[in-house]
């Protein structure tokens, strides 16, 4: 699900899109969701910051999924059940896992109905 969601980026793409609302944006230390959340900050008409959030969950979970378990990794899944708004102290991974699907859904739902605003540059 990772690759599929975060690997595929356009970087390139957005990082353009970027540059025709604000030309002036320094976009070269932002890669993957951090120029997808500028994006949606800048091109999008009034979306909620919160919308991009399961998509930072969804690769939280990918980190804790690569590494071995530590203290660190226990500290981000518990802060993953937070932002889903779910009980940290009960682990239910199958649970997590759908209602971060539902999330997702609901953030793609947000992205697509928001109107985008005229850029500057735009006749």
């Amino acid at each position: 699900m990772f690759q599929y969601h975060l690997q595929s980026l356009n970087v390139d793409g957005l990082k353009k899109l970027i540059k025709k609302y604000e030309p002036d944006f320094d976009t070269k230390n932002l890669k993957g969701l951090k120029l997808l959340q500028k994006v949606l900050e800048t091109a999008m008409v009034e979306i909620p910051v919160t919308t991009i959030s399961p998509l930072f969950v969804l690769y939280d979970l990918h980190v804790i999924a690569s590494h071995k378990a530590s203290e660190s990794m226990q500290t981000s899944l518990k802060a993953c059940y937070e932002r889903l708004q779910m009980n940290p102290e009960i682990e239910d991974l199958k649970g997590l896992h759908e209602i971060l699907i539902r999330h997702l859904c609901q953030s793609y739902e947000t992205m697509i109905a928001c109107p985008i605003k005229q850029s500057a540059q735009m006749p």
